[in-house]
């Protein structure tokens, strides 16, 4: 659990442990979002608050590379979540001690008003314990934080005033005196401190000085604003002339103590509670300012285990009474437990009432889903006429009273899963250590049991047994395996389907249908899929909603909303594993699963449709939503319905594409093109084979290459335009990944030949956008120059976000190699945006790569490594490694030339290692190149050698850029070495290929800079 610590220099602190921060603007950015923890902080709020009068020439670049540098601080991504539009600080608002401050004063202000002066001195000193210095000192200057400032100082003060106001009422007015005295003088027109002193001196028996320090502040009052003192103070005077006794005070009330016999019937402690250290607190805390708190969540939670250690720290005069209702069957049963728990033989709701009428404890009724009216009668009959009494209930579904505070018990992170698991195995088997072997094992088994910790208990008492890795492999019959039954439980909690299965059969028959259909997916569904499976299930249409509803509301289903308003339903692992039996039982399985596969292929088909619309990103999005519910869906028409399977394959796939899914969309083609087998049509074959070339590209090439193959020689047997066109389009963009722009355009032209006058837009904005690509590429500007003209023409009729994009990519290299790089970058701008609104992370993090090298090119260093960071990590979001590891390349090139080689090491080993291992690509060599330049620089043996070798290889190849690069780094062996006019001729070929190739990569910087160092070495004027 991460907690912030911002009243004083900024602190964060991971499991207890301290975390790095890096100072300056990281610092700042961390202050701004922790103030606001759990909510979304537009990013051109950021930059405003941030950046202050600098903030409209602030890049957006700028903010991310600071949430980079924070992310990494942090150690968790996931922790600031968001990107373009907006961050977050996903911590609890509570972990931040500026936020948990607002809260204590706030309660300590209730307890104040309700004359509770003893909760207020001990609320008080431990919101004043939070202060460690002066508030948000690593906040920086700007304007935005003065507000919080003002405000955390403020509530410090006001702390500090309501304990002294809580000391003085409970009789220790005289101690206090100095203190007040000491703030007068630092707050001289603040009357509620004078309120106080003056107070504080007449309790003390000292009226005179009472009086007189009435007259200094009236004096004051006059002289600083020519103001009377207030009602308060003018009030306070005439008490005091009178000598009216309430100015004495309210007497003492004698403190409660808990009498003999009235401890409560808690049991005894058992084993140390994990992981609930936040829940333990925030409930605590509840409970200290409401009287009827619920911890709610689903079987397994821990919400009896948790209950029981709250009322154990809870302290409260009577004690704490835990009432378990599990065994009560039927209304009159409720007080009859209850009475029990009292030691109250033939107990009635009267004679309970009677009992607890004027008594100070807190009640535990634990499990009351079952009994809900019955209990939630009794409860707000206590309530009533009991003010002494409060009440924490554990219950699936909250009992719907008035002032009731429902805090939902949410399954364990995972971390705290696994200590869970270790601890307990290590009271099942001492010699149970979580070492690297079962480490990996035991976060398998955690994450497959969702967190639950009854489930991971039972997991654990397996140890005694079986090894971990044994357990793993049995889960797929979990509730043969997570049973103890001669262990100590309660009953219902000897086994994980004994726990779950009380649940379910407290459902209706259409919730338990409605229960089977949500297990049918993989990862959630999104409501109308759910509705389209409950329907098919016998779930009626009008009551699918109030079904998933009542559901959620027994904590059996989890609902999440996103910022759209989609909603999205899901099941824990095990209660979906639970509900699949059910299904099985009941002789529905196929029904369900025909249901669902139906649903997906219906999307598919709206898919295909619109792939090349604006509504395009919304297939996007349900690709990137429905992957595992693809999986399944694929899995059973596999063995029901293979062409209903191809179709849904072939449906999303170019979705898949924009997305960058790629090996894993192209083994999803694989399967389903193969269980469909022979009966396939030859243009519907080609089609998916270019598809699985296209997704696969991403991954490995040479593999990618011999499907395009395959696709084209299936496409030939046909006359279909279309998987003729897909293939030769897949064909060309292969290549142009492959590094062979020359035969990339050999296949673009023969196309081109060949179509039609009637070509479809679309397809001739995707050849334009590839000739583009290839043309760059041989560094045929002419051509290139040609090809823009087109795409300009052509991005005024295309209605796709992906290909507008590409075209917009194009222009932007043409201004590049033109050295207008100002244009260049906004044209990249422009076509990143467009993949960014059409929510193309990968086609986003490509277009950013090259917008990251005019940067670079255009001198703003700092800006182009945040754009190649921000690059990495949104194509190694989604997957798309050939984009990471082409990023990585330039971004480590650029490095090694602002002399970090530490870094840039580290970013083109990386790539040439991914390289290396999945065919290579245009930018392999170059990542070799550039190790092998930083090696030389180094003077590591055999790096003149290596740089030898690549450069042959670059020449056969007819690679100017690598070979301009090897030249260059073999000149400054030379220099090095003394070797002055060797260096030089390495240098004068260098030049002569950057001019035969035209302008081309950042290289030539370097180069001039080698030539500068080499004539000086040898006594030459560098200006000449």
């Amino acid at each position: 659990m991460i907690s912030i610590s911002l009243l004083g220099p900024v602190e964060i602190r991971r499991g207890g442990e301290l975390v790095r921060l890096p100072a300056g603007k990281t610092a700042e950015l961390l202050v701004r979002l922790a103030l606001d923890a759990g909510v979304t902080v537009r990013t051109e709020l950021l930059i405003e608050d941030l950046w202050g009068s600098e903030a409209e020439s602030t890049e957006k670049n700028t903010l991310h590379s600071k949430v980079s540098r924070l992310r990494r601080a942090l150690g968790d991504p996931a922790v600031v979540a968001g990107g373009r539009t907006g961050y977050t600080l996903h911590v609890e608002p509570s972990a931040v001690d500026a936020i948990a401050v607002l809260r204590v004063a706030e309660i300590a202000k209730e307890r104040s008003a309700a004359g509770d002066h003893q909760a207020v001195v001990e609320l008080a000193a431990r919101g004043l314990e939070m202060y460690r210095g002066d508030v948000l000192c690593d906040a920086g200057d700007g304007e935005w934080v003065v507000p919080h400032r003002v405000r955390l100082e403020e509530v410090r003060l006001g702390l500090v005033e309501d304990l002294l106001a809580a000391r003085v009422e409970l009789g220790a007015a005289a101690e206090v005196i100095g203190e007040l005295e000491t703030l007068v003088a630092r707050e001289p027109l603040r009357e509620s401190l004078w309120v106080l002193l003056i107070t504080a001196l007449y309790r003390s028996s000292r009226q005179a000085d009472a009086l007189a320090a009435y007259q200094r502040i009236r004096t004051l009052l006059a002289d600083a604003l020519g103001l009377d003192p207030g009602p308060q103070l003018q009030t306070l005077e005439r008490q005091m002339l009178l000598q009216d006794p309430s100015l004495e005070g309210a007497p003492r009330a004698p403190t409660a103590v808990a009498l003999p016999g009235n401890e409560g019937n808690l049991p005894r402690r058992g084993s140390v509670l994990v992981g609930r250290d936040a829940d333990l607190h925030e409930v605590s805390q509840l409970l200290t300012d409401r009287r009827l708190v619920s911890l709610v969540g689903p079987a397994g939670v821990g919400k009896t285990r948790l209950a029981i250690e709250i009322a154990r720290r809870h302290a409260v005069a009577g004690g704490s009474w835990l009432v378990r209702l599990e065994n009560a069957r039927t209304p009159a049963a409720v007080p009859q437990a209850v009475g029990e728990a009292f030691n109250l033989i033939g107990a009635t709701e009267a004679t309970i009432i009677d009992r607890v009428r004027t008594a100070e404890i807190l009640v535990v009724l634990d499990n009351c889903e079952h009994v809900l009216e019955p209990a939630a009668d009794l409860c707000a009959r206590i309530l009533d006429y009991a003010p002494g009494v409060k009440v924490l209930v554990t219950s699936q579904i909250p009992l719907g009273l008035d002032g009731e505070t429902v805090y939902a018990l949410e399954p364990l992170p995972l971390a705290d899963s696994i200590t869970l698991f270790a601890q307990r195995a290590g009271e099942h088997r001492r010699s149970f250590t979580l070492d690297p072997d079962t480490a990996a094992a035991v976060e398998g088994v955690c994450r497959s049991l969702d967190g639950l910790p009854l489930a991971i208990e039972l997991a654990a008492a397996r140890t005694k047994a079986l090894s971990v890795q044994e357990i793993s492999r049995r889960l797929d019959d979990r509730f043969s395996l997570l049973s103890d039954p001669t262990g100590r439980r309660q009953e219902r909690h000897r086994a994980l389907s004994t726990a779950i299965g009380w649940s379910y059969d407290l459902l209706f028959p259409d919730e338990q249908r409605g229960l089977w259909a949500l297990a049918c997916f993989s990862g959630g569904a999104a409501l109308a899929a759910a509705e389209h499976v409950a329907i098919a299930v016998g779930v009626p249409a009008a009551a699918t909603v109030d079904v998933f509803g009542q559901l959620a509301d027994r904590s059996l289903v989890t609902v999440d909303i996103d910022a759209t308003g989609e909603v999205r339903y899901r099941l824990l692992e095990s209660v979906g594993a639970f509900a699949k039996d059910r299904l099985d039982e009941a002789g529905l399985t196929d029904v369900a699963r025909a249901a669902h596969a139906a649903w997906l292929e219906i999307a598919a088909e709206e898919a295909l449709a619109e792939q090349r619309t604006q509504s395009q990103a919304r297939h996007v999005a349900v690709v990137r939503t429905e992957r595992a519910n693809l999986d399944v869906a694929l899995a059973w028409t596999a063995q029901h319905d293979p062409a209903q399977g191809l179709r849904i394959a072939n449906g999303f796939a170019w979705a898949s594409v924009i997305l960058g899914e790629g090996a894993m969309a192209a083994d999803r083609l694989r399967r389903a093109l193969a269980a469909a087998g022979s009966s396939v049509a030859d243009a519907d074959r080609a089609l998916t084979l270019s598809l699985i070339a296209w997704n696969e590209s991403g991954a490995d090439i040479e593999r990618a290459w011999a499907e395009a193959q395959r696709a084209n020689e299936v496409a030939d047997a046909t006359d279909d335009d279309t998987a003729i066109t897909t293939s030769r389009f897949v064909s060309a963009f292969v290549l142009i990944q492959q590094g062979q722009p020359e035969s990339a355009i050999e296949v673009l032209d023969r196309w081109h030949a060949a179509a039609p006058d009637d070509t479809v837009v679309w397809d001739r904005g995707l050849h334009v956008a590839l000739l583009g690509y290839a043309s760059f590429a041989v560094g045929d500007s002419q051509r290139a120059g040609h090809a823009c003209v087109e795409a300009e023409q052509l991005l005024r009729l295309v209605d796709d976000d992906w290909l507008a994009s590409h075209l917009e990519a194009i222009l932007g290299q043409l201004a590049q190699i033109e050295l207008r790089y100002p244009d260049a970058a906004a044209h990249l701008t422009r076509a990143a945006r467009a993949a960014q609104r059409a929510e193309m992370t990968a086609t986003e993090g490509f277009h950013l790569a090259n917008l990251g090298i005019v940067l670079n090119q255009a001198g703003d260093q700092e800006a182009a490594i945040a754009t190649f960071e921000q690059a990495i990590e949104l194509a190694g979001t989604v997957g798309l490694m050939r984009i990471t590891a082409f990023t990585r390349v330039r971004l480590g090139t650029l490095l090694r030339g602002l002399g970090d080689a530490d870094a840039a090491r580290s970013h083109l080993s990386t790539a040439d290692e991914w390289f290396g291992a999945s065919g290579g690509g245009g930018e392999a060599a170059l990542a070799r190149c550039v190790l092998a330049a930083i090696d030389a620089e180094d003077d590591l043996p055999g790096a003149a050698e290596w740089l030898a070798t690549i450069l042959d290889a670059a020449r056969a190849d007819g690679d100017t850029d690598v070979q301009v690069l090897a030249l260059d780094a073999l000149a400054g062996i030379e220099s090095r070495a003394g070797n002055v006019v060797a260096a030089l001729d390495l240098l004068t070929l260098a030049d002569e290929l950057m001019g035969s190739a035209g302008q081309r990569i950042a290289a030539h910087d370097r180069i001039d800079a080698r030539r500068a160092r080499a004539l000086v070495g040898a006594g030459s004027d560098p200006a000449g």
